[in-house]
């Protein structure tokens, strides 16, 4: 019956905290990496719910996004759908960390968790380091990104230029 009709700013604020209350759409990669950040001694809340948003992993000041599959980079919709959405969390002074998972070419390893409380303590340790996001693999590797285009964020990264981690 609602297929087609516009949400209300209060309907979708309400439907992303449900989704963060009933931890709906949470993927085995953010229960691995949600594991792993409670072994490093953070407590991420799973789908927190921002604004009419919801972020797969936040840890105040930063919210964590896992990419796994490719249809962050196939839909145009869902592309558009992640710009506003980081645009957002962004505009509301929050940092961020995707992390592009693949088990062919980009296997999750625990090294993304270090990289992860490493830009947390970075981010809790100066006020004014707001606004930042990181891009990397799922094995630890940089993207380099050159300037903050969020509008082709979401194009799959080559290997070309990117650097070992290092914490």
């Amino acid at each position: 019956a609602a297929k087609g009709r516009i949400q209300t700013p209060e309907e979708q604020i309400q439907r992303a905290l449900t989704r963060e209350q009933n931890g709906t759409n949470i993927t085995v990669y953010e229960l691995l990496m949600d594991a792993w950040l409670r072994l490093r001694g953070e407590s991420p809340v799973m789908q927190k719910a921002i604004g009419a948003y919801n972020t797969d992993l936040f840890i105040d000041p930063i919210s964590v996004e896992l990419f796994g599959g490719s249809w962050h980079s196939t839909n145009s919709r869902s592309s558009q759908h992640f710009s506003d959405r980081l645009r957002y969390m962004l505009d509301q002074g929050w940092n961020q960390v995707i992390i592009w998972v693949d088990t062919l070419k980009w296997p999750m390893s625990e090294v993304v968790a270090d990289y992860v409380v490493a830009f947390l303590e970075q981010s809790r340790s100066d006020p004014t380091f707001r606004r930042q996001y990181r891009v990397i693999f799922g094995d630890g590797k940089v993207v380099p990104v050159a300037e903050l285009d969020i509008n082709n964020l979401t194009s799959i990264p080559s290997r070309a230029g990117c650097e070992d981690f290092r914490p």
